[in-house]
């Protein structure tokens, strides 16, 4: 009788264990929070971290979900890159040179190369960053990797730049943002914060993608206000 018992009892644990096992895929994956609390309000990310929606969302809206390609406007062969989801749906994950993200990004869309648009092609930081994010687990990563201290071209504006402005601005576009004097070309005539702050009577940048957080804006207006230095 006890022996019998002693299979019941262990017959029913299993099956609550199985019940617990038990999960239903989502179509949208849950953002991955990587932001650390400070304990006052303020946020830092992990050291070293490639965030999905900081890192690479905006490489990819600037190049290959630009206006007139893989946006959710114009859907180039059916394809819209603007979203994690989608995005996600065109990796390998550990296998960067297998996904079709990383082959756009490295050698641009064959569509792109007939039309009169600009082929935009990332550089070798760029491609790094997006093989590492692929490589790390393609994870639907948020944080706030925005920094208003000791606000530098090279170590703040430049790479912000690189992220959001490449896809139009690094061809034969009217405004050319590849290097420094470029820049403060468009930062002298007042456009370039005109655009990110999308103030009215400007046109509003990144051209098809989110505006610039708060922190962001308020990050090149330092740099602005402080000469716009080369440094």
């Amino acid at each position: 009788m006890k022996s019998k018992l002693s299979i019941l009892l262990l017959a029913i644990f299993f099956i609550i264990i199985l019940e617990r096992c038990k999960h239903n895929p989502t179509e949208e994956v849950t953002p991955i929070n990587l932001l650390g609390n400070n304990g006052n309000g303020s946020v830092t990310p992990p050291r070293d971290t490639i965030c999905f929606s900081s890192d690479i969302l905006p490489l990819i809206i600037s190049t290959c979900a630009k206006p007139g390609c893989h946006d959710a406007i114009t859907r180039k062969d059916g394809k819209n890159y603007t979203t994690y989801t989608n995005i996600r749906n065109a990796v390998v994950v550990g296998k960067p040179t297998q996904s079709a993200i990383y082959y756009y990004a490295l050698h641009g869309s064959s569509q792109m190369r007939n039309t009169t648009q600009s082929l935009v092609i990332l550089d070798t930081a760029s491609l790094a960053k997006i093989a590492r994010w692929i490589n790390e687990g393609a994870l639907n990563s948020i944080c706030n990797n925005c920094d208003t201290v000791n606000v530098k071209y090279s170590t703040h504006i430049k790479p912000l730049i690189q992220s959001y402005c490449a896809g139009c601005h690094t061809s034969t576009s009217g405004t050319l943002l590849t290097n420094y004097t470029q820049v403060n070309t468009t930062i002298s005539n007042g456009k370039f914060y005109c655009a990110i702050n999308q103030t009215t009577g400007c046109l509003p940048m990144p051209q098809g993608g989110a505006k610039l957080s708060a922190c962001k804006i308020r990050m090149v207006k330092i740099w602005i206000d402080a000469g716009a230095l080369n440094n």
